[in-house]
């Protein structure tokens, strides 16, 4: 039997309220060409503390990164727009920050340079079951709600820690369950001893290709 035919990204974003709050003008003029292509409305960049907030579906926002503070920006951004907005942090691709801890109270996590596709993947995944109600947001002292999309057990083998950490974050964000090994050989250990859904390797590795 067929599954459920999951909406496409247009029918997701059709008349959907998004505010860029990004800082650097070509990032932003480059999301608001995408978002718009896929139905969005783009919210007024006009969100001062005197202003009225608007009522809206998404916001995606500027990673702090490499310097502390996206927490604090994300609750920010929920007390002023609601528990109900959807959160998308901006972090830059080789920002030397730790971006899996940067974007753990965030919804999801989007990589700059932003691809269509990376954008329609985010955009699927959290706005499909924005009918559901949302629990309450969590402080940090507590373990954010799991969002599940893919619960695998992955195991990534990778021996640049800049690659091994940015894939870790985006497993995890998935839904992912993600133990690493930094060669080869330690990769052939971690699989002998446990069981796991996907291996995802890179091609040259220390001590075992």
């Amino acid at each position: 039997p067929q599954g459920p035919t999951r909406p496409a990204p247009e029918a997701l974003l059709a008349r959907r309220k998004v505010l860029l709050d990004v800082a650097h003008g070509g990032v932003r003029e480059a999301l608001a060409g995408m978002l718009t292509n896929l139905g969005a409305k783009l919210a007024s960049t006009d969100t001062g503390e005197a202003a009225t907030p608007p009522r809206l579906d998404m916001v995606l926002f500027d990673s702090a990164l490499p310097a502390a503070g996206t927490a604090e920006r994300v609750q920010r951004l929920r007390q002023r727009f609601g528990a109900q907005v959807r959160l998308v942090s901006l972090a830059p691709l080789s920002s030397g920050g730790d971006i899996e801890h940067d974007c753990r109270d965030a919804d999801g996590l989007l990589l700059r340079p932003v691809t269509p596709s990376s954008l329609i993947a985010v955009v699927a995944r959290l706005l499909a079951a924005s009918h559901r109600p949302r629990r309450p947001v969590p402080s940090r002292a507590t373990v954010p709600a799991t969002r599940l999309r893919f619960a695998a057990h992955v195991l990534l083998a990778e021996d640049a820690p800049l690659n091994r950490q940015i894939a870790t974050a985006l497993l995890k964000n998935l839904g992912c369950s993600v133990e690493t090994a930094e060669n080869g050989a330690l990769a052939l250990q971690r699989v002998q001893q446990a069981h796991f859904d996907l291996v995802l390797m890179d091609c040259q590795m220390p001590e075992m290709d």
